[in-house]
């Protein structure tokens, strides 16, 4: 893919520049714990998901960033290199799937969300967190990824419900310090 590799430049400086603390939110709306796995997809050096390691069975980051999954591996979190629309997993093997952060860096999301729920165990929960299309700061992100020239594709709250219905009617939406959280249920 020609262009600025943004996210293995960033890498190291990554956790530091992009923090996260709605940690224990986030393990509630997931109805954490559970004894099943847990898929990040597009978790990059595990900042969200190192804080569910101990509410899972296992746990995988995926990832197409060679630097953020090194930044992942050196913490002692497995990570491994694919796109989110061709998931190297078995179906119906995560009791949860989280994309934070991601889906809008993601070039065919459509095909995302048709592979994560592909991995997603029934009664499993894919869930979504992405600036909030409509609130100042997911204006800012959105000026400021495409001054970077970083090609991210946001979508309002209803684009994204919109892909999620073609696979199931229990969705839940809120929003959260500036950004949008899906749960939904397979």
């Amino acid at each position: 893919m020609p262009g600025i590799d943004h996210f293995t430049i960033l890498a190291p400086w990554y956790d530091r520049i992009i923090s996260y603390k709605e940690d224990e939110e986030l393990i509630k709306w997931a109805e954490l714990p559970i004894t099943g796995s847990l898929l990040d997809v597009g978790g990059g050096t595990g900042r969200v998901s190192r804080s569910f390691i101990d509410n899972v069975k296992n746990l995988i980051i995926i990832d197409v960033s060679f630097g953020m999954l090194r930044i992942a591996k050196e913490k002692g979190l497995p990570a491994t290199c694919a796109l989110g629309e061709l998931l190297p997993i078995q179906s119906d093997s995560f009791g949860r799937v989280l994309i934070v952060d991601a889906l809008h860096h993601c070039t065919n999301q459509q095909e995302v969300i048709r592979d994560t729920w592909r991995v997603l165990k029934p009664e499993g929960y894919l869930l979504i967190v992405e600036p909030n299309y409509d609130h100042f700061s997911g204006k800012f992100i959105r000026l400021f990824e495409n001054v970077l020239l970083m090609k991210s594709k946001f979508l309002s709250d209803n684009a994204i419900i919109n892909l999620l219905l073609d696979h199931s009617k229990e969705i839940k939406l809120k929003h959260v310090k500036g950004n949008s959280w899906f749960k939904v249920k397979k």
